[in-house]
Protein backbone atom coordinates (compact mmCIF):
# COMPACT_ATOMS: atom_id res chain seq x y z
CA UNK A 1 0.00 0.00 0.00
CA UNK A 2 0.87 3.82 -1.01
CA UNK A 3 2.85 5.34 2.54
CA UNK A 4 1.20 8.72 3.30
CA UNK A 5 3.41 11.12 5.42
CA UNK A 6 -0.05 13.70 6.25
CA UNK A 7 -3.66 13.55 6.27
CA UNK A 8 -6.04 16.34 7.50
CA UNK A 9 -8.34 15.00 9.43
CA UNK A 10 -11.49 17.90 10.09
CA UNK A 11 -14.95 17.68 12.42
CA UNK A 12 -17.41 19.56 12.58
CA UNK A 13 -18.84 20.29 16.10
CA UNK A 14 -21.86 22.14 17.51
CA UNK A 15 -19.56 25.01 18.68
CA UNK A 16 -16.18 24.52 17.21
CA UNK A 17 -14.31 22.62 14.36
CA UNK A 18 -11.29 22.07 14.17
CA UNK A 19 -8.39 20.79 10.99
CA UNK A 20 -4.95 19.38 12.55
CA UNK A 21 -2.33 17.20 10.61
CA UNK A 22 -2.16 13.64 11.46
CA UNK A 23 0.70 11.50 11.05
CA UNK A 24 0.25 7.85 10.11
CA UNK A 25 1.21 4.95 8.49
CA UNK A 26 0.01 3.11 5.30
CA UNK A 27 -4.34 3.18 5.48
CA UNK A 28 -7.27 2.39 3.20
CA UNK A 29 -10.31 4.72 3.04
CA UNK A 30 -13.40 3.07 2.73
CA UNK A 31 -16.04 5.56 0.63
CA UNK A 32 -16.15 8.27 3.62
CA UNK A 33 -13.35 9.92 4.97
CA UNK A 34 -14.52 9.55 8.59
CA UNK A 35 -13.90 6.26 8.21
CA UNK A 36 -10.14 5.40 8.23
CA UNK A 37 -8.72 1.96 8.93
CA UNK A 38 -4.97 1.83 9.82
CA UNK A 39 -3.08 -1.61 10.13
CA UNK A 40 -0.75 0.69 12.29
CA UNK A 41 -1.34 4.56 12.85
CA UNK A 42 -1.93 7.26 14.93
CA UNK A 43 -2.63 6.85 18.44
CA UNK A 44 -4.49 9.71 18.36
CA UNK A 45 -7.11 7.99 15.74
CA UNK A 46 -6.77 4.20 17.15
CA UNK A 47 -7.57 5.87 20.50
CA UNK A 48 -11.08 7.16 19.16
CA UNK A 49 -12.18 4.12 17.66
CA UNK A 50 -15.09 1.54 19.45
CA UNK A 51 -16.34 3.95 21.45
CA UNK A 52 -20.05 3.00 21.02
CA UNK A 53 -20.92 1.84 24.38
CA UNK A 54 -22.23 4.33 27.25
CA UNK A 55 -24.07 7.29 26.47
CA UNK A 56 -23.79 9.02 22.79
CA UNK A 57 -25.48 12.35 21.58
CA UNK A 58 -25.78 14.07 18.22
CA UNK A 59 -27.84 16.69 16.58
CA UNK A 60 -29.35 17.51 12.58
CA UNK A 61 -27.33 18.96 10.23
CA UNK A 62 -28.75 22.69 11.39
CA UNK A 63 -28.75 21.86 14.50
CA UNK A 64 -32.64 22.62 15.15
CA UNK A 65 -32.61 18.81 16.73
CA UNK A 66 -30.58 17.28 19.09
CA UNK A 67 -31.01 13.91 20.90
CA UNK A 68 -29.06 11.59 23.80
CA UNK A 69 -28.94 8.20 23.63
CA UNK A 70 -28.88 6.83 26.59
CA UNK A 71 -26.92 3.72 27.96
CA UNK A 72 -28.66 0.85 27.18
CA UNK A 73 -29.19 -2.25 24.70
CA UNK A 74 -27.71 -1.73 21.30
CA UNK A 75 -26.36 -3.77 18.16
CA UNK A 76 -23.08 -3.11 16.60
CA UNK A 77 -23.08 -0.27 13.76
CA UNK A 78 -23.36 -1.88 10.51
CA UNK A 79 -23.19 -0.26 6.39
CA UNK A 80 -26.43 -0.95 4.49
CA UNK A 81 -25.42 -0.77 0.55
CA UNK A 82 -28.82 -1.66 -0.57
CA UNK A 83 -30.53 0.63 -3.61
CA UNK A 84 -33.22 2.08 -0.85
CA UNK A 85 -30.26 3.40 1.11
CA UNK A 86 -28.61 4.89 -1.88
CA UNK A 87 -31.75 6.31 -2.64
CA UNK A 88 -33.03 7.93 0.21
CA UNK A 89 -29.86 9.24 1.32
CA UNK A 90 -28.30 10.11 -1.94
CA UNK A 91 -24.97 8.25 -1.21
CA UNK A 92 -23.24 4.88 -1.59
CA UNK A 93 -24.83 3.42 1.84
CA UNK A 94 -25.95 4.32 4.98
CA UNK A 95 -24.95 3.87 8.51
CA UNK A 96 -27.11 2.18 10.80
CA UNK A 97 -26.86 0.77 14.59
CA UNK A 98 -30.15 -0.49 16.03
CA UNK A 99 -31.41 0.68 19.84
CA UNK A 100 -33.78 0.54 22.46
CA UNK A 101 -36.37 3.04 20.99
CA UNK A 102 -37.10 4.09 24.81
CA UNK A 103 -33.27 4.71 25.35
CA UNK A 104 -33.76 7.83 22.82
CA UNK A 105 -34.39 11.14 24.39
CA UNK A 106 -34.41 13.68 21.34
CA UNK A 107 -35.24 17.31 21.05
CA UNK A 108 -37.27 19.56 18.05
CA UNK A 109 -39.50 19.49 16.00
CA UNK A 110 -39.48 16.40 13.84
CA UNK A 111 -40.82 15.17 10.46
CA UNK A 112 -41.61 11.27 9.64
CA UNK A 113 -41.82 9.92 6.31
CA UNK A 114 -43.40 6.30 5.75
CA UNK A 115 -42.40 3.54 3.30
CA UNK A 116 -43.06 0.22 3.07
CA UNK A 117 -39.86 -1.85 2.12
CA UNK A 118 -39.59 -4.95 -0.10
CA UNK A 119 -40.28 -6.77 2.70
CA UNK A 120 -43.41 -5.95 3.65
CA UNK A 121 -42.13 -3.90 6.71
CA UNK A 122 -43.37 -0.68 7.44
CA UNK A 123 -41.04 1.91 8.18
CA UNK A 124 -41.12 5.08 9.10
CA UNK A 125 -38.38 7.82 9.13
CA UNK A 126 -38.25 10.55 11.67
CA UNK A 127 -35.67 13.70 11.11
CA UNK A 128 -35.35 17.30 11.83
CA UNK A 129 -38.78 19.36 9.82
CA UNK A 130 -35.74 22.24 9.10
CA UNK A 131 -32.95 20.68 7.35
CA UNK A 132 -35.07 17.08 6.41
CA UNK A 133 -31.38 15.72 8.09
CA UNK A 134 -32.67 11.98 9.20
CA UNK A 135 -32.26 10.97 12.72
CA UNK A 136 -33.70 7.37 13.21
CA UNK A 137 -36.30 4.85 11.45
CA UNK A 138 -39.05 1.93 13.19
CA UNK A 139 -40.29 -0.78 11.44
CA UNK A 140 -43.40 -2.88 12.30
CA UNK A 141 -41.52 -5.90 12.34
CA UNK A 142 -38.62 -4.67 14.92
CA UNK A 143 -40.95 -3.36 17.80
CA UNK A 144 -39.72 -1.27 20.14
CA UNK A 145 -36.42 -1.29 18.90
CA UNK A 146 -35.08 2.07 16.11
CA UNK A 147 -32.22 2.76 13.94
CA UNK A 148 -30.04 5.41 14.54
CA UNK A 149 -28.34 7.24 11.83
CA UNK A 150 -24.96 6.97 12.91
CA UNK A 151 -23.88 10.10 10.63
CA UNK A 152 -25.60 12.50 12.81
CA UNK A 153 -23.35 10.98 16.21
CA UNK A 154 -21.29 13.94 17.36
CA UNK A 155 -18.42 11.39 17.56
CA UNK A 156 -19.54 9.81 14.14
CA UNK A 157 -15.56 9.51 13.38
CA UNK A 158 -15.12 6.55 15.82
CA UNK A 159 -18.08 4.40 13.46
CA UNK A 160 -16.51 1.20 12.36
CA UNK A 161 -19.18 -1.23 10.94
CA UNK A 162 -19.47 -4.38 12.30
CA UNK A 163 -20.66 -6.04 8.81
CA UNK A 164 -21.90 -4.48 5.71
CA UNK A 165 -25.40 -5.76 4.04
CA UNK A 166 -26.81 -5.91 0.98
CA UNK A 167 -23.09 -5.97 -0.90
CA UNK A 168 -24.50 -7.50 -3.89
CA UNK A 169 -25.55 -3.74 -4.52
CA UNK A 170 -23.08 -2.19 -3.35
CA UNK A 171 -21.09 0.70 -5.60
CA UNK A 172 -18.09 -1.05 -7.76
CA UNK A 173 -16.23 1.85 -6.43
CA UNK A 174 -16.46 0.82 -2.96
CA UNK A 175 -13.51 -0.96 -1.73
CA UNK A 176 -14.27 -2.79 1.27
CA UNK A 177 -11.28 -4.69 3.67
CA UNK A 178 -10.49 -7.93 3.19
CA UNK A 179 -11.75 -9.48 6.37
CA UNK A 180 -14.97 -7.42 6.26
CA UNK A 181 -18.06 -9.53 7.26
CA UNK A 182 -20.36 -9.37 4.54
CA UNK A 183 -23.78 -10.41 3.19
CA UNK A 184 -25.37 -10.46 -0.14
CA UNK A 185 -28.66 -9.33 1.89
CA UNK A 186 -29.41 -8.84 5.23
CA UNK A 187 -30.65 -10.91 7.95
CA UNK A 188 -34.35 -11.95 8.10
CA UNK A 189 -35.25 -12.52 11.84
CA UNK A 190 -34.56 -10.58 14.87
CA UNK A 191 -32.56 -13.77 16.31
CA UNK A 192 -30.52 -13.23 12.81
CA UNK A 193 -29.70 -9.81 13.13
CA UNK A 194 -28.62 -10.29 16.73
CA UNK A 195 -26.10 -13.04 15.62
CA UNK A 196 -25.09 -11.64 13.08
CA UNK A 197 -24.29 -8.15 13.61
CA UNK A 198 -24.04 -8.37 17.35
CA UNK A 199 -24.04 -6.25 20.63
CA UNK A 200 -22.31 -3.56 21.70
CA UNK A 201 -19.82 -4.79 23.77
Amino acid sequence: MTSVQNVWVCAIRPKNSFCRPLQIQPFFIVAQTNYICHEKGSDAIQGRRFRMKGELSGRCACGAVTYVLHEGTRLNPYACHCTECQARTGSAFSEHMLFIRSDLEIKGRLDIGKLTQPSGAKSSISGCAICKSRIFAENNQREGFASLRCGTLYNSIDVVPKAHLWVRSKQRWVLLPADAVTMDRQPRTNDEWVRFIGFVQ
